[in-house]
């Protein structure tokens, strides 16, 4: 049996990625106006971390760990609403960087009123993850992985 720090052998790196897209027709006195919606987003994440392993037999290897994960979002949205609160239609456009919004009609006991809230909004975090894990030799240089693990996201 040996102990042994390890440096993680591997750098992870992750993408994730999303786009909603939709056109609504609005035919307001005889007239067609579209309303649209683009909201997307990007995830990028990059991880490493550091390993002891302790006890480490011909198939078992228990160990502890630190992992660090560094992760950017951003998010984007595009808006054109059919304004008819005038005689004459109008196209209200938002452009909005970092986020996602929501629009919503509330009530207030005596009026309505048009509400709007930011969703989706883009990020920038450091994660810092303290393991306990084991890995379990099936064949050589084929092993199955179990791992807990505690943190702090920034």
């Amino acid at each position: 049996m040996e102990s042994e720090w390890i440096f993680c052998r591997a750098i992870r790196m992750s993408k994730s990625s999303g786009a909603f897209l939709a056109q609504t027709p609005e035919t307001i006195s005889g007239a067609v106006y579209y309303s649209s919606t683009d909201e997307h987003y990007t995830t990028l994440g990059i991880s490493t971390g550091l390993e002891y392993h302790f006890l480490k037999t011909k198939r078992f290897s228990p160990y502890c760990g630190l992992i660090v994960r560094y992760e950017n979002k951003t998010s984007g949205s595009t808006y054109d609403d059919v304004n008819i609160s005038s005689s004459l239609p109008t196209i209200d456009h938002y452009e909005i960087t970092n986020a996602w919004m929501t629009t919503y009609i509330q009530y207030s006991g005596s009026y309505y009123s048009i509400v709007r809230k930011l969703l989706e909004q883009g990020y920038l975090k450091v994660n810092i993850n303290a393991v306990l894990g084991a890995d379990f030799y099936i064949f050589p240089n084929f092993y199955l992985g179990l791992e807990l693990g505690i943190g702090y996201n920034t």
